[in-house]
């Protein structure tokens, strides 16, 4: 990925790694590859700091480092100070962040980490499109929604204390509020399938992603 990377530089202007950080972890090599390749920041998932918490959901097997909290917070100190910028990105749900008050410990931890940017991501809305299955009850059961979040961070119009609302933005199958408390730009994310598939049905290609495959 990297060599393509080099020899088409043209074709990618913008650079993101989305991961789990088990091979960041893994392979020490991996984070300065980045940097050397230009990447623009990694965009690493972790559902809450506290690794029971956390296992809950991303569910690690044991031999997998980057499931202790301290790998964890080791891995992004070391993409920190290599150069790539990072992203910290929490998937709301009933087992691990679900209210204002998990946000603002997740953001504390995170801030304490020298982290810059979060964002809270609502499991998608996926409508009539997927049949009934294991995973789309669990999506129905443990959904959060972002609307009450942001209800609670903006109640009447007037931010909490040490909130600052700073905008939105909408992409072909998401919006995003956009907020500071303290150093950190904080987005809640919302997201609909849905309009995916409607965007997808209209022809025009809005995304390349490259599996660890090769695919």
């Amino acid at each position: 990925l990297l060599e393509l990377v080099r020899t088409h530089d043209a074709l990618f202007p913008w650079r993101v790694l989305y991961t789990n950080g088990s091979g960041l972890a893994a392979d020490e090599r991996l984070i300065p590859a980045l940097h050397a390749a230009r990447f623009d920041r990694v965009e690493l998932s972790r559902c809450h700091f506290d690794e029971a918490i956390n296992h809950r959901v991303m569910r690690f097997d044991h031999g997998v480092a980057i499931r202790r909290r301290e790998v964890f917070e080791e891995t992004v100190r070391r993409v920190l100070a290599t150069g790539p910028g990072l992203k910290l990105v929490c998937i709301l749900n009933q087992q691990a962040v679900r209210s204002l008050d998990d946000v603002e410990r997740y953001l504390d931890d995170a801030s304490r980490l020298g982290v810059k940017q979060v964002v809270f991501r609502s499991l998608s809305e996926l409508g009539e499109l997927y049949v009934e299955n294991r995973e789309t009850r669990w999506i129905g059961q443990h959904r959060v929604s972002t609307r009450e979040l942001l209800e609670a961070v903006m109640p009447d119009s007037t931010p909490r204390a040490g909130w600052t609302f700073e905008g939105m933005t909408a992409g072909y199958y998401y919006s995003n509020e956009v907020y500071r408390r303290g150093d950190v730009e904080v987005v809640f994310e919302a997201a609909s399938y849905v309009a995916h598939a409607d965007g997808v049905q209209q022809g025009v290609l809005q995304k390349l992603v490259f599996h660890s495959t090769g695919d």
